[in-house]
């Protein structure tokens, strides 16, 4: 348990800002799990924000340091529900998850405290609850996930796991290049910039970490080309396929339409071999206009 209220700084003395450090001390907390040793939220304040500032912090602004330790910090974003389901199954895994809620040792009803969050780190599960570290008061706090539901302040959740050789990584929007994409969509969702379609749920989570190398999904799958199509599948509603620039994916959490060997909740399409055919005589219809065009342009350029 870590205690944000009597946090210091680099040189041993008091942070001033130790009542606002409830993400530094939260992600701290992750750090001494992984490594063993002591850290300290007003230490990570200090390097991120640096030593005389006062205020609330974001979590982003400490992920280079917790690169620099072998700890990757980054955050998924989607619906409460989905959340909670991901947070347990980072937790059984052994990952520190990151939450925010709203602040409940404030009166929020109040104008000086309207909005106002506060940040903890989850660090146990059972089926159907999670138990938190809370900085604020060096104490366990324990909800099932309807109650931790009711609370939470975004839907937004922050993974800390160990880096790790060929261990797969998840893309965010602050990935570079992926902002020039994509762009933050309503509850979770990220809308692609040149077309507008948007990828959300399990479907997004399934994107981000696609492959483990590279941009993920960007890389491998490309855009989307369409929202989510839902399959008229009996008695399984849930069902909904999305084109991608590079292929299609499907969420089918009971595997009622396929079951790819060792697949999640999210798998690839199976491609007939109609499609492939089709692929075949699009790439060389592609290739034929190239060539097409390149001979065009010699053209004019003798012309001139």
């Amino acid at each position: 348990m870590k205690n944000q209220r009597i946090t210091t700084l680099s040189d041993g003395s008091p942070d001033p800002n130790a009542d606002f450090d409830c993400v530094a001390e939260s992600i701290a907390a992750g750090l001494q799990y992984y490594l063993g040793k002591n850290f300290s939220g007003g230490v990570l304040k200090e390097i991120a924000y640096g030593r005389d500032y006062q205020g609330g912090t974001a979590a982003r602004a400490y992920v280079q340091y917790c690169t620099q330790q072998g700890v990757h910090l980054y955050p998924i974003d989607g619906s409460l529900p989905d959340l909670l389901t991901l947070a347990h199954g980072h937790i059984r895994a052994g990952h520190p998850v990151v939450f925010t809620e709203v602040d409940p040792y404030v009166d929020t009803s109040l104008p000086q405290w309207e909005g106002a969050t506060h940040v903890c780190v989850w660090y146990s599960e059972a089926p159907g609850s999670l138990t938190s570290m809370d900085p604020f008061i060096a104490d366990s706090i324990q909800h099932t996930d309807s109650g931790w539901q009711q609370v939470l302040a975004e839907n937004e959740i922050w993974i800390m796991e160990r880096i790790q050789e060929n261990k797969p990584m998840a893309i965010s929007l602050s990935t570079p290049t992926v902002g020039t994409y994509f762009k933050q969509g309503g509850t979770g969702q990220w809308v692609c910039i040149q077309n507008g379609q948007t990828i959300g749920g399990a479907i997004l989570n399934y994107y981000r970490m696609l492959g483990g190398a590279g941009l993920c999904g960007l890389t491998i799958l490309g855009l989307p080309t369409s929202n989510e199509i839902r399959l008229n599948v009996k008695d399984h509603p849930e069902i909904v396929e999305q084109e991608m620039e590079r292929g299609k994916v499907r969420y089918d959490p009971s595997h009622v339409v396929d079951d790819p060997p060792g697949a999640g909740t999210v798998y690839l399409c199976h491609q007939t071999a109609a499609a492939v055919v089709d692929q075949t005589e699009l790439h060389q219809a592609q290739t034929q206009v190239i060539d097409l065009q390149h001979k065009l342009a010699q053209i004019e350029a003798l012309a001139k």
